[in-house]
């Protein structure tokens, strides 16, 4: 398992107890998803916009138990939605080489 991002006063973020929380975020994660959002963002952006949905938002790593069962559920439907990213980017079958898949043109979709 990957580490998890340190934020920048180089603190991992807290766990959220209630997912419906807004979860920590620092300024470089803003200016991230936003130049993602633009389509302009540069390679470390993407990776850190990436890392912030799948570590922070989605806690896909993080222990899901709840005490109260309709937080319990939220939280592992955000944890499955980071798990379903984490297949994508890593193990889904392409028919594309993955050498050539950076280059392909959206239209193609």
């Amino acid at each position: 398992m990957p580490k998890r991002k340190l934020i920048s006063n180089n603190v991992r973020p807290e766990a959220r107890i209630n997912p419906v929380d807004r979860p920590q975020y620092s300024e470089s994660d803003v200016q991230a998803l936003r130049a993602m959002a633009r389509g302009q963002a540069t390679p470390d952006q993407q990776r850190a916009g990436l890392n912030y949905i799948i570590y922070t938002v989605c806690q896909t790593y993080d222990i899901l138990w709840r005490s109260d069962p309709s937080q319990k559920d939220l939280a592992m439907g955000q944890a499955l939605a980071g798990q379903h990213l984490v297949w994508l980017l890593n193990t889904a079958p392409t028919t594309t080489d993955n050498a050539k898949i950076s280059s392909r043109s959206t239209e193609q979709r």
